[in-house]
């Protein structure tokens, strides 16, 4: 005589289905956290070879930094979404001067990153401190200084400027503004921080973002409210 197995009742299963439920809902944050924070290790790990590349550089040309302009950055200051960093023609990008010692240009996307450039096919999700300030148009030392001294804030010696490794910059706690030496508490390269139409900001580590300091170190730096707006 065939005997039918007992199964499982619908109070049963239904318990099963409840503990499974509660064991995702404890785990996916964690899962979630876990995700976040080796895709920041993976950035900062860029940036840190990234920086190795710019000290190859400035041991290579008599310890200079190079002259770096991005091409997203148009004439007027205003910007070129649809710009290439890896287009070889009057090109001054990142990627193209040192191209001789970087070799995996992965190393230009954060793992965490929503946006960079070109905007439909983000080759490149890093912002670098282009020329000499905040617009990414060249001055000279002489045009950074008013006649009675003093410098002008809006553009500063802070920046990737072609200069001696040993930078000057503008000290923005002296009254007047003054220029002085040193690397000063600035960054070489971050992360892109996007701002969409609407005005809402968009880090790529949960409103955070690291950057490359001018000492060569790498820092984890919520997020200033600084970024390039997007369509």
């Amino acid at each position: 005589m065939w005997r039918w197995a007992a199964g499982f009742t619908l109070i049963e299963l239904l318990v099963v289905i409840a503990i499974v439920g509660v064991l995702v809902a404890i785990l996916l944050p964690a899962l979630r956290k876990a995700r976040l924070s080796a895709a920041q290790t993976a950035c900062a790990s860029n940036l840190r070879q990234m920086g190795a590349a710019l000290m190859m550089y400035v041991n290579e040309n008599r310890d200079r930094l190079p002259l770096i302009v991005e091409p997203i950055w148009k004439l007027d200051g205003s910007l070129d979404l649809s710009a290439d960093p890896f287009v070889e023609q009057e090109n001054d990008s990142f990627a193209w001067l040192l191209r001789r010692q970087v070799k995996n240009w992965d190393l230009l996307k954060c793992p965490a990153a929503e946006t960079g450039y070109p905007l439909l096919a983000p080759r490149m999700s890093y912002r670098v401190s282009a020329a000499n300030n905040y617009d990414g148009q060249v001055r000279t030392e002489e045009e950074l200084l008013n006649a009675d001294g003093s410098a002008q804030y809006a553009y500063s010696l802070k920046y990737l400027n072609g200069r001696k490794y040993r930078l000057r910059y503008i000290d923005s706690y002296a009254v007047p503004f003054k220029v002085v030496s040193g690397v000063g508490p600035f960054y070489l390269v971050r992360d892109f921080v996007a701002r969409g139409p609407t005005g809402d900001f968009r880090a790529p580590h949960s409103k955070r973002y690291n950057q490359l300091k001018l000492d060569m170190s790498v820092s984890f730096e919520k997020h200033d409210g600084i970024g390039f707006t997007y369509p």
